[in-house]
């Protein structure tokens, strides 16, 4: 039921129906037939394209984030077996002596 505000008396009240409604009908009852006839072309029920469309949209954030994880992976690696073969790709050479630590404070 809607309701109509009376700036008279300032209060809302129930709107005033001109016409008498008419009585609910029963579908169901007015049809003999179905609604849909039933055959053996029956087709299954296609998804939902925004379901579809959710699905390729979270695969492909899937995907960037291992491509992302893969790739900075491979370069930590990189970066770490690149250092490795800088510091041991030469013998040491004999002008230079070894650098030893020694506590200063014992001198």
């Amino acid at each position: 039921m809607s309701m109509v505000y009376d700036p008279v008396t300032r209060e809302f009240r129930p709107r005033e129906s001109r016409a008498e409604k008419p009585k609910p009908v029963d579908l169901a009852l007015l049809s003999s037939e179905p609604l849909r006839p039933a055959g053996p072309e029956f087709e299954p029920r296609r998804p939902r394209r925004r379901f579809r469309i959710h699905l390729h949209r979270r695969h492909r954030e899937l995907l960037a984030f291992c491509l992302y994880v893969l790739m900075f992976g491979v370069l930590i690696w990189t970066t770490v077996w690149v250092w490795g073969q800088w510091r041991h790709s030469s013998p040491p050479k004999p002008e230079q002596p070894p650098i030893i630590f020694r506590n200063i404070s014992n001198d």
